[in-house]
């Protein structure tokens, strides 16, 4: 298994220099490949505010990796999850933060007032909103 860095998964999304397109899609059609939630991360903010795509094709770009047949996420229904709920007009980091703790925390302490309301009822962790 081989994780994959943001630059690659970009140039694959992007498109927009041909010859680096061309050698991600080979690379990622012919190796087990692995995206860490990290990158999943930095791709959707190259994508959002370094490329100006819309979320729909963020969106359209990351289940597009996460479906390929040689690459693996972290957890397709987690990935799923955080997705939909940016898809609502969440923060797809904050959502990505709240599913990488689940399993190792019992909550998720944040100052972040939008946060709790942005993740919706469907949490995947009680989200303890902080005060000063």
């Amino acid at each position: 298994m081989i994780a994959i860095d943001t630059s690659v998964l970009a140039r694959y999304v992007l498109q927009d220099a041909p010859p680096e397109q061309q050698a991600a899609a080979q690379f990622l059609a012919a190796n087990l490949c692995t995206v860490s939630w990290t990158v999943l991360v930095e791709l959707s903010w190259v994508l959002e505010r370094s490329a100006g795509l819309p979320r729909s094709e963020v969106i359209d770009g990351i289940w597009a990796i996460a479906n390929m047949e040689h690459v693996s996420v972290p957890d397709q229904e987690k990935l799923d999850w955080a997705l939909e709920r940016y898809a609502s007009g969440a923060d797809f980091a904050d959502m990505i933060h709240l599913v990488a703790a689940q399993g190792g925390s019992s909550e998720f302490a944040t100052f972040d007032r939008r946060m709790e309301r942005q993740a919706g009822e469907s949490t995947p962790l009680p989200i303890r909103t902080l005060r000063a």
